[in-house]
């Protein structure tokens, strides 16, 4: 049996801000949690492995870290990135066009055997595409429904986040 090793990697994400509506520069900071695993492989031993999770965490913590200070309202201005918004809703577009191709496709093959004389036969052999496209087009439209995150801590509104940085780090 393979052996699977989890890490997860806690920390403050700082990425530079800039609004595209009022100019304002600043630097958000953002606490993220983040999980990653890897499979430990025959040519791979266990320190490999666990460095390769450690670094996919600490990628996707960044990764999202600088996502939502895109996502967060400009603190001069308030307003959001139009941009990251519509990035924000579009990852729903996938989950609901698939979810929309699995019921079309179910409910296609239900009325074609209905049509044959067989109903119950259509809606016993389509039950599980019409289940799966209700599942991921309900998925969907949660993504897609979904309030937009709260906003990250900003530099010009508390310095807190970087006050462990020291005095040298915490002015760049």
């Amino acid at each position: 049996m393979p052996t699977i090793v989890h890490t997860i990697r806690r920390g403050w994400v700082y990425s530079p801000f800039t609004c595209e509506y009022c100019g304002h520069e600043d630097q958000g900071a953002i606490h993220m949690k983040v999980g990653a695993s890897a499979q430990v492989g025959i040519l791979q031993d266990y320190d490999d492995t666990r460095d390769l999770a450690m670094g996919t965490a600490h990628g996707n913590m960044e990764q999202a870290g600088d996502e939502l200070i895109a996502l967060s309202p400009c603190p001069a201005c308030g307003k959001r990135d139009e941009l990251a918004v519509k990035s924000f809703y579009a990852k729903a577009k996938p989950w609901i066009g698939s979810g929309a191709l699995f019921l079309v496709v179910g409910l296609a093959g239900a009325g074609y055997l209905a049509s044959e004389g067989e109903p119950e036969m259509g809606l016993l052999a389509t039950s599980p595409l019409l289940l799966i496209g209700l599942v991921v087009l309900i998925a969907g439209l949660g993504k897609r429904l979904r309030k937009l995150p709260p906003s990250a801590v900003f530099r010009s509104r508390n310095p807190e986040p970087w006050a462990h940085l020291g005095p040298e780090r915490a002015s760049q």
